[in-house]
């Protein structure tokens, strides 16, 4: 990958004094104009066409060979668009899918990769990162590998690596010549052609159709499944009929690197992606709050989130230049500043209605926050985390850590435009700003 040279606005005195460690293969440069904002095209017209809803038998000669060949598309001109939600644990992705997912015209798939390792991200053609620090670092894994499914005991025990031991596979087809993430995208090829079928060992009931996560779309996938002699693959046959009839199809992804993604934009011209971000230093804050997240090495963990985050800000704005007006960076912390404002925006953004949504109505979203799970030893930090969900780190975050957070994130703090503390004090005292995005990052 050649280097891409971002200018951004910043107050930094110390731009160019350390390396990031990153994936093999990327190579990765930032250097900070502090008289430059980066600036997005604002433009929201309609670039999108449907996908077709039926099984073409065509489709199956370029699945899991790369992109669409020539003069092939998949897709019929509608007004449809689709809509995928690129981020990281812990990021406030829950909350902001909410708002595109469980949408009245909308059907939403939660987490469509999250059956393959929940602590790895795959970037292409075959590279598997651990997300923690304790784990090992990539490796090179093949397309055969990863379509063996797991073995359930051990992804019941999300901490450990995922132990592949049977040989049942997801895809049934010959995949000789497929690479991990080539897997990954015609799986996301399924989705948004509703072939759930094809995804029966994808789909777990209790993620995937759980209320609280598949939200409104999976009713009647859930109440299939209460029906004691209806095989799953029936069931999934009836949620496809839901999934067609919906005109947005919504997923968020966790797994996959920003610039994995264009071989799904080629196959459909009426996706658009949000990538969202949010300050690294509230990611691990909220990490070590979550039973759920193995977070025993702080420093490796911190590092290997903010080098993602480089690389996929450096992905993201390949996407952005190859698919116009289809890619957008969205930050929780700016998102949360106005939400019905923000979010409607993002509507003129992927063209979808915003009067559809009832904000005022609405409080199951707030419960999202209210309700996330935490394990925190400062219960006097509750009230706050409520009333304040983006900020509150600040409070809850011991300043030794915070300064290991900021050591391992410099790259990205430029990006970003982070704050600075120089001691507790400062860091505590919410009159300072944690951050002075640049426009990029700014839904207007």
């Amino acid at each position: 990958m050649t280097d891409i040279v971002p200018k951004i606005q910043g107050n930094t005195n110390v731009a160019q004094s350390k390396e990031v460690s990153h994936l093999p293969g990327k190579e990765i440069g930032v250097v900070v104009d502090t008289s430059t904002t980066l600036v997005q095209n604002q433009n929201t017209s309609d670039d999108g066409d449907d996908d077709d809803d039926g099984d073409d038998d065509n489709d199956l000669k370029f699945r899991c060979t790369g992109p669409v060949p020539e003069g092939y598309k998949l897709s019929e001109a509608t007004t449809k668009q689709h809509v995928l939600i690129n981020s990281y644990m812990s990021c406030g992705s829950r909350f902001t899918s909410h708002f595109f997912g469980f949408r009245n015209d909308s059907f939403y798939f939660y987490e469509p990769l999250w059956k393959f390792n929940v602590l790895a991200i795959y970037d292409k053609p075959n590279l598997e990162c651990m997300v923690v620090g304790w784990m090992d670092e990539c490796r090179t894994i093949t397309g055969e590998e990863l379509n063996t499914i797991p073995d359930e005991s051990s992804l019941a025990d999300q901490i450990l690596p995922v132990d592949k031991k049977n040989n049942e596979q997801y895809f049934k087809e010959d995949i000789s010549n497929s690479t991990a993430v080539d897997i990954l995208i015609d799986m996301l090829t399924d989705v948004y052609k509703c072939r759930f079928d094809r995804l029966i060992n994808l789909v777990v009931d209790n993620v995937h159709a759980e209320p609280t996560l598949g939200g409104p779309s999976w009713e009647v996938y859930r109440q299939c499944r209460k029906e004691e002699d209806t095989p799953k693959l029936e069931c999934l046959k009836r949620l496809e009929k839901v999934c067609k009839k919906a005109d947005h199809i919504v997923t968020k992804v966790l797994r996959i690197t920003t610039g994995s993604l264009d071989t799904l934009m080629e196959r459909f011209d009426n996706l658009k992606i949000l990538h969202l971000y949010r300050d690294p230093r509230a990611i691990i804050n909220s990490r070590r709050s979550w039973k759920g997240y193995p977070i025993a090495d702080g420093l490796g963990n911190a590092q290997k989130l903010c080098d993602k985050m480089v690389i996929d800000f450096v992905g993201g704005l390949e996407v952005m230049k190859r698919f116009t007006n289809r890619f957008k960076f969205v930050f929780y912390e700016d998102l949360t500043s106005n939400v019905e404002y923000k979010t409607k925006q993002l509507y003129k953004f992927l063209n979808m209605d915003p009067s559809l949504m009832k904000f005022e109505e609405d409080t199951s979203m707030k419960k999202i926050v209210n309700e996330a799970p935490i394990d925190s030893e400062a219960k006097q930090l509750e009230e706050l985390r409520k009333k304040n969900n983006a900020y509150w780190w600040r409070m809850s975050l011991p300043y030794n850590i915070y300064g290991m957070v900021s050591d391992q994130c410099f790259k990205i703090s430029l990006i970003f435009n982070l704050t600075t503390y120089n001691d507790e004090n400062a860091l505590h005292n919410f009159s300072i700003p944690s951050m002075n995005l640049p426009s990029l990052f700014v839904i207007l």
